[in-house]
Formats: C-alpha cells, structure tokens, sequence
C-alpha cells in the first residue's frame, strides 16, 4: 500500500540526526550512538532531546492520521489501514533505508501513533513508563515495562482486533530494539539517565 510505504519513509525522517547536526554533531558518535531522543538529551542537551521526542512523535501521529483521513473503503476493516501505518512509521524510525537500516528504538514515534490510533490505550503503560522512570531513572526499562503493557492497555480500550494486533507486534519491536539494554539491565551496568549540555564521546571514540 502506498500509504504504508509513505509511513514508512516519513519514520525514516532521522530527527535526532538532523538536530544535532544543527550543533554540528553527528550523534551516531556520541553517547550510545542512537538517534533518539534519550541519546540526543544525555549529549546534546535537554531542549535537543525534548525536540527530538516532539519530532519523532510527531511522525507517528502524522503517519496515522493521513492513513485515518484516506477513503472509507480502505479504513473500514476494522481499522486496517491506520494500523498498518503505525506499524509502518515505527518500522520507519527503526529502520530507515537513508541511515543503513540503522535507526532508533522507535519509543516516541511509537507514542505519537497511539496518540491518533488509540489515545485510550496509552493510560496504562504511560503510568508504568512514569512510575518506573520516576523511580529508577533509567529510560529504556521504562520504555521496555510500558511497551509490555501497550497490547493490554489497547484490549482494555475496546480498540479493533487490526489495532490491538499492531500494539502487539510493535511492543515486540521495540522491546527487541532494546537488546542490548536489557544485558546490561540483566548484568547490572544500565545506566540512568543523565542530561548533558556537551557532546560525549561514543564509546569508541574514547581514550584506551
């Protein structure tokens, strides 16, 4: 469908990327080498990472809602349509063929898609990503425990069967984007976030 190809290329859009390089930074080199919003903020500073969250959820809402306004002959199966979009503009952000299929965690466009797809099913795992990043301070097992509960948080909302199943399939996505932060949650070296205003080196970068 084209739609979802244009999902798909409009969550390729590398925000944190295109920010930092305003700084003249390439954040692939800094911090963790992610481009999204937690890596922009820890490097780059607290309004690059909040403009980065902003931007990449903006991709997703925008993704849904043009797939939500096509004709009604293609979105009447039970919301077929705009699902696939926040599956397509998530896959986008994570994946994005103008970066070498090497892209964020998906977090925040995966936000601003349920914010259009399903709001009423974003109450659930929004408190439990805030009570656990409240409490722990550290950004990825807090998106990872609120990705767990976007499929539960989407039945409990009543949404259609296409909906419940995209929330699925993108809580495996981004929890599965989040690898290599759960070893080190498992090995206990997962660090808490900390806001930055200078640039820090990728690991390697870094001195021997």
């Amino acid at each position: 469908m084209v739609l979802v190809l244009a999902s798909y290329l409009l969550g390729g859009v590398p925000t944190g990327l295109l920010l930092a390089r305003l700084r003249g930074l390439d954040i692939r080199r800094l911090g963790s080498g992610n481009i999204g919003a937690a890596n922009v903020a820890r490097t780059t500073g607290v309004v690059a990472g909040v403009l980065t969250l902003v931007f990449d959820a903006a991709k997703g809402g925008l993704a849904v809602l043009l797939a939500s306004l096509a004709p009604a002959t293609a979105t009447s199966i039970n919301g077929l349509l705009p699902a696939c979009a926040a599956v397509g503009v998530v896959v986008g952000h994570c994946w994005p063929v103008l970066l070498g299929f090497r892209g964020g965690k998906g977090v925040a466009s995966l936000l601003g898609a349920m914010l259009v797809l399903s709001p009423w099913a974003l109450p659930l795992p929004l408190l439990l990503f805030g009570t656990v990043a409240g409490l722990s301070r550290i950004v990825s097992l807090a998106s990872i425990v609120g990705a767990l509960a976007l499929p539960a948080g989407s039945a409990l909302a009543g949404d259609p069967a296409a909906t419940t199943a995209a929330t699925a399939l993108l809580a495996c996505v981004v929890i599965g984007r989040h690898h290599e932060n759960i070893a080190r949650l498992l090995s206990g070296t997962e660090k808490p976030l900390t806001l930055g205003t200078s640039p820090r080196l990728h690991r390697s970068q870094a001195a021997p």
